[in-house]
């Protein structure tokens, strides 16, 4: 029988050592290791674009395409089209906010001087963080679903709500739904245990999609960014994608 030499062994330690090391990392920054690692694998399939921005305006950024904005659940129906076929807002009856905005923190290591706040939405039981000063609230989606974030010159936007009623079938059919988009080129896609991500290219933005299917309900996560602010927003994904929580 061959015997494994000290340097064979050491090698294999460390490599060991590595990847207790990467899972720990993962779960340090929060978040579920499979769905932060598939957020690696997401970022890494889409390429910068070194032209300038372009600047659209914040409507255009969540328009209607299929399912994209739409989600599946009544009361984003107090959301209505105008004539171009951008989502509007409509805003709901009078009465206490659902959701809040809370604390900031310091940025993590690799992300610049970007301070996170956390959205909290109180309804549906979940939050996330968001860069404050570089995506800024602003609508709230149908009736305390949740809320968009966008950049003050329209070059990147995010979308958070929560739906009530999910299943793995449900779950299943928004990512096949996603995937025949005609508005979207999927360049990455993986589905797990309760969750998927997909990335890819919708014009000239790059968008990020994480979707959790939890305790009866999904939480959604959906970052759109000028490709030429690739570098800038990657870290921020990042970010916000292991920061999701409830």
């Amino acid at each position: 029988m061959k015997r494994t030499g000290k340097k064979e062994q050491r090698g294999a330690a460390l490599l060991t050592l590595a990847a207790l090391v990467a899972v720990l990392g993962l779960a340090a920054c929060g978040g579920d290791s499979e769905p932060q690692r598939a957020t690696e694998e997401a970022l890494a399939a889409t390429e910068a674009d070194e032209g300038p921005d372009t600047v659209r305006s914040a409507a255009d950024t969540i328009d209607t395409a299929g399912t994209w904005v739409r989600a599946d659940t009544a009361t984003v129906d107090t959301a209505a089209a105008d004539t171009a076929g951008r989502w509007v807002r409509v805003d709901s009856a009078a009465g206490a906010s659902s959701d809040t905005t809370t604390g900031s923190a310091p940025a993590p290591a690799g992300a610049g001087d970007v301070t996170y706040e956390t959205y909290q939405n109180k309804r549906l039981g979940f939050s996330v963080r968001y860069p404050a000063g570089v995506l800024h609230p602003a609508d709230e989606v149908g009736n305390g679903n949740g809320r968009t974030f966008e950049a003050s010159d329209g070059s990147a936007s995010m979308l958070v709500y929560g739906t009530e009623g999910s299943s793995p079938d449900k779950l299943r059919r928004r990512f096949d739904e996603q995937l025949d988009n005609p508005d979207l080129n999927v360049t990455y896609q993986t589905r797990g245990d309760g969750w998927y991500v997909l990335s890819g290219y919708r014009g000239d933005h790059i968008f990020y999609e994480r979707v959790e299917a939890r305790d009866n309900t999904f939480k959604v996560v959906r970052i759109f960014y000028d490709r030429s602010r690739k570098s800038a927003f990657d870290p921020i994904v990042r970010e916000v994608s292991a920061s999701l929580e409830g």
